[in-house]
């Protein structure tokens, strides 16, 4: 099972790929059963909580969201480890919402920890990986590709 989601959704779907049980948020029945993905696309997510966002009212959902004191353990960057499932991380070069560096983050420390994972960054594209010119690289129909590709590759 692959887990697929943007924005806020990839964020979500990252926290899934890179937690465990350690997190301590599997409770109640079929605990016998793993929650865990084989793979992760995530597009536009945000990752590290504890880093600020020019362009959002990142303040204000960390603390209606998540309390002052959990940003570290929302963020999926904190739960990266070398068993995690491979990741596809899409970011627009231009949004304006969540900076492109969260997924450049959320990529380094994959790799460093010997996850698979890829990296596009859409040039031209905004938040939705759409320019409003019509001049996104990578467009939409290319990064449908990818990403059937990437879970041809890992859902076997």
């Amino acid at each position: 099972m692959a887990a697929i989601g943007p924005s806020a959704g990839g964020h979500l779907v990252s926290l899934l790929g890179t937690s465990d049980e350690k997190a301590g948020w599997d409770v109640g029945e079929y605990l016998d059963q793993s929650s865990r993905v084989q793979a992760v696309v995530a597009m536009a997510p945000v990752t590290d909580l504890t880093r600020n966002f020019p362009n959002a009212d990142i303040e204000t959902m960390k603390l209606v969201g998540f309390g002052e004191h959990n940003v570290a353990q929302a963020s999926p960057i904190t739960h990266v480890t070398a068993d995690d499932p491979p990741f596809l991380l899409l970011h627009g070069e231009q949004d304006t919402l969540v900076p492109y560096e969260q997924s450049q983050l959320m990529y380094q420390r994959l790799v460093q920890t010997n996850v698979p994972a890829q990296l596009v960054i859409v040039k031209n594209a905004g938040h939705s990986l759409v320019a409003s010119n019509g001049s996104a690289t990578p467009t939409l129909a290319e990064i449908n590709q990818m990403i059937l590709n990437f879970l041809a590759q890992y859902l076997k």
